[in-house]
């Protein structure tokens, strides 16, 4: 950061070597020119006019170096980064003025030969001149200064997260004072001397074509210069903005861009970070909301604005619960049976999830998935199949808790199913229901007595297709059913 207050000073002092530049383009224009007095004008840059710049600047940048020392006001250092340009441009006018007023009555006006009270030319004339060299340099210093705030202000975010609201500027006034410093300035020196200064500069031994061409040259470096930090001063914000959209829409929400400037284009930037940070919020209850309710519902919810309609279809609903759970939690202590119930949950739900199935409800160690409802699935009844075979394989092939072998058991059914949010108005939560969902739940129970480990209802098995090898058990009555169900055993397969 001392760097950068170090690159203020030198911006603010460069006014001295644009004069000087200035000056030693009028000598080689004008052969002619009185010179007697340029070395005093050469002089009183250095011993005048670089220690008021260093001054002034002192002052200028204070409230920012006090902040950064830890002894200042953040409040009243925002204030001032967003004036600094005009307040700078402002300083460099009124010494320019200081400085340029004196070289033209002692070199111009006070002529050899006048007599000490005499003005050969109007007095409104040198000052009129010495304005517009003065407004010159204050519009150079404005578009210079604004350019090393955009640097401050970037500076200020990377290390401390600084970010300085835009407060009241246009982007219009931006561009009308490049308008006047590019245009009007560069015309009204030409106007004054074609016109009204031929007097003076006659006294200055210049002609008025000398004049012109000290005038266009000196315009070409102003205005050339000018030009370069106006263009730097919109492409920059913008670019940043560009560049930190491009990386949202490539999924980095981390991206946040500084606000560099203090006008429409700042405003910008900073709605743009703020949206930023409500997709941050947005992904993140997104990620929360999804681990208690299915990602599918969570879809859903986002997608109709919190209103999740009630859905009636056919679907496939697989019921699982663990054989002799109880049984194994005697031989566990609490902190175990959570840590190996996670496991067993996170590693059931991976099959599931290929197969498309929609976990609704963890019911101590039992899951209650729906196939179809509520995302669409065709092939709902031959995924719940695939996927209480794929429960099995990992039965067969994981060991819990690093040596506990669990043996799921699931019922599987197919018929019309109603799914939809219930609970109360703070609280809901995503459910079927249905008596397809009681069946299920009541050939998962049935594995016990038929020494099972999966049970399909005969719907399910009409659906699944040839892809399966089903063993018909026989009839079964459920109860709340007049009409017997068929079932039938989906074999499991050894371990590997």
């Amino acid at each position: 950061m001392n760097a950068m207050i170090r690159r203020y000073y030198l911006f603010m002092l460069s006014p001295t070597v644009l004069a000087l530049i200035v000056v030693l383009l009028a000598v080689a224009a004008a052969p002619d020119l009185r010179l007697q007095h340029v070395p005093y004008a050469i002089l009183s840059l250095g011993l005048i006019m670089v220690p008021l710049i260093l001054i002034g600047s002192y002052f200028l940048l204070s409230p920012v170096t006090h902040h950064l020392d830890g002894r200042g006001n953040f409040g009243q250092e925002q204030r001032r980064v967003r004036r600094l340009p005009l307040l700078s441009a402002g300083w460099t006018f009124i010494l320019a003025l200081i400085w340029g007023q004196p070289m033209f009555y002692f070199e111009s006006v006070f002529c050899d030969g006048c007599g000490g009270d005499s003005l050969p030319v109007p007095m409104l004339h040198p000052l009129l001149l010495n304005a517009v060299y003065a407004g010159y340099l204050g519009a150079y210093i404005y578009f210079l200064i604004n350019d090393y705030t955009l640097s401050l202000r970037q500076e200020l975010f990377r290390q401390s997260g600084i970010v300085i609201e835009p407060h009241g500027g246009r982007l219009l006034y931006k561009l009308a004072l490049a308008f006047v410093a590019t245009a009007m300035i560069p015309a009204s020196l030409v106007f004054l001397d074609t016109f009204l200064l031929g007097d003076l500069r006659e006294l200055q031994g210049l002609t008025t074509t000398q004049a012109l061409q000290i005038d266009i040259m000196g315009a070409v470096v102003l205005v050339g210069i000018i030009t370069v930090f106006i263009v730097r001063s919109l492409t920059r914000p913008v670019g940043n903005l560009l560049t930190s959209m491009q990386q949202v829409h490539q999924g980095n929400l981390e991206s946040k861009v500084p606000v560099l400037s203090d006008d429409e284009i700042g405003t910008l930037t900073l709605r743009f970070d703020e949206m930023v940070e409500g997709l941050k919020d947005r992904n993140f209850i997104r990620q929360t909301f999804s681990r208690f309710v299915p990602e599918s519902v969570v879809d859903t919810v986002l997608k109709d604005r919190g209103v999740v309609h009630p859905q009636s279809r056919e679907a496939t609903i697989l019921f699982t619960d663990i054989a002799g759970f109880s049984t194994i939690c005697e031989q566990l202590q609490p902190e175990q049976i959570i840590t190996m119930l996670n496991e067993y949950f996170t590693t059931m739900a991976e099959p599931i999830h290929q197969y498309g199935g929609v976990i609704t409800q963890f019911q101590g160690d039992a899951m209650l998935v729906s196939f179809n409802l509520p995302v669409e699935d065709p092939d709902h009844a031959a995924n719940a199949v695939r996927a209480a075979r794929a429960l099995q394989q990992i039965d067969a092939n994981h060991r819990f808790l690093s040596g506990i072998t669990l043996n799921t058991r699931v019922g599987i059914s197919t018929g019309h199913v109603v799914g939809g949010t219930v609970g109360d108005a703070d609280r809901l939560g995503y459910t079927v229901h249905g008596d397809e969902v009681n069946l299920a739940a009541r050939l998962e129970q049935l594995n016990k007595e038929y020494g099972t480990r999966v049970l399909v209802a005969e719907r399910t098995v009409e659906l699944a297709g040839n892809d399966f090898e089903f063993r018909q058990i026989g009839e079964v009555t459920v109860r709340g059913r007049q009409t017997p169900v068929t079932v039938y055993e989906l074999p499991v397969e050894s371990a590997s």
